[in-house]
């Protein structure tokens, strides 16, 4: 199985996120994958105007790949985080999801 993790800790980053996992996407055939996209730090201020992101947010869910938002930011930021999109998940730490899904055979990218 491929396994890969895409890693947004910058908002400026995350378009080009949508593009690289679309891009992947695209050059996979029948080989079963599973692909995350950890948004962390200073990068869920995306949440702030998700519109722009939608449709491809949209398609991507639609083709199984999982958004992951650390909740520890959001305090930070002073956002909430009823303002991240379905079916994208909320979880108490991006840094230790990254030590643990690298250690689980995640490879990293950080785009």
């Amino acid at each position: 199985m491929l396994k890969v993790l895409f890693h947004v800790p910058d908002s400026s980053r995350f378009t080009a996120c949508l593009r690289q996992v679309n891009n992947l996407l695209a050059t996979i055939k029948e080989e079963p994958y599973d692909i995350r996209v950890l948004i962390n730090f200073e990068g869920i201020k995306v949440v702030e105007n998700f519109q722009p992101y939608e449709e491809a947010f949209k398609a991507l869910t639609e083709k199984g790949v999982k958004f992951y938002f650390c909740q520890n930011p959001f305090k930070t930021f002073g956002l909430s985080t009823d303002l991240v999109p379905p079916p994208a998940e909320v979880i108490a730490s991006g840094i230790r999801a990254l030590v643990d899904w690298q250690k689980e055979g995640f490879m990293y990218i950080r785009p």
